[in-house]
């Protein structure tokens, strides 16, 4: 093999979505390796002395999985079309969620219970900013209701800012504290339609992929933002892909 294997790689050799023609490798049960060369990714062929298969270079497939996730999940029984509706119903944006209150009204606030509610993938946590300083006085009952209307079942927290700080900035600490997640949906003001900013960077990534550095509404009101490309611009390009607006793709 001369081609060279990156340091980012995907080795198909144990995935179990890997498809074989006795020892060798003749495609995807995902079908991930057509849509990854239409994409101009390089698949390269390698073989060692079990078997031959192929390589996703410089790139971790998303498909990729091993025997031990069955067994966890005690999915080794079942057939493999099982397998794969399970994977594809779990397999979407894991992301957190922060919401500015400072300019939430009372009718602010349900229309937001009833947007969280209207999301099709939920998010994994929800931090509430609010603002002593400016801005209404939304106690824990308050969010607690508006968490059980939004019928959501997710980490959530109230973060109160003692002294007066930019959104960006607090934008900023909140990304920076919690890098486990890696997607962020920013609410910095009331608006609509949600579900379309995290279905479409869902559909993105998952479905096409692709990657997205930024997805915004017109208004800019809410955002859909890579964590790790945010901290990645910070620190290595000294560039800010929230404020920059060659990196949005506008829906």
């Amino acid at each position: 093999m001369s081609e060279t294997i990156d340091s980012i790689h995907t080795a198909c050799k144990n995935c179990i979505f890997a498809e074989y023609n006795d020892m060798t490798q003749v495609g995807c049960h995902l079908h991930y390796i057509e849509k990854y060369k239409q994409k101009g990714i390089q698949i390269l062929e390698a073989y060692d002395e079990e078997k031959e298969f192929y390589i996703v270079n410089n790139k971790k497939c998303l498909g990729y999985r091993e025997n031990s996730w069955l067994k966890k999940r005690k999915l080794d029984n079942l057939c493999l079309g099982e397998q794969i509706a399970y994977f594809k119903l779990r397999n979407h944006l894991h992301y957190m969620a922060v919401v500015n209150l400072k300019t939430f009204d009372e009718k602010d606030l349900n229309d937001l219970a009833t947007e969280l509610k209207s999301l099709v993938i939920k998010p994994k946590k929800i931090v509430f900013i609010r603002h002593q300083q400016a801005g209404p006085e939304y106690g824990y009952d308050k969010i607690q209701a508006l968490i059980d209307k939004s019928q959501l079942d997710c980490k959530w927290r109230i973060q109160t800012m003692l002294v007066d700080k930019s959104y960006m900035n607090i934008l900023h600490e909140v990304a920076t504290a919690n890098k486990k997640y890696r997607f962020v949906l920013s609410v910095e003001n009331p608006t609509k339609n949600l579900n379309q900013l995290v279905e479409t960077g869902n559909n993105i990534v998952y479905n096409e992929l692709d990657s997205f550095i930024v997805v915004t509404n017109t208004n800019k009101s809410a955002l859909l933002f890579s964590a790790s490309n945010y901290r990645y611009s910070l620190l290595i390009e000294n560039k800010c892909i929230l404020t920059t607006d060659s990196y949005h793709t506008i829906i």
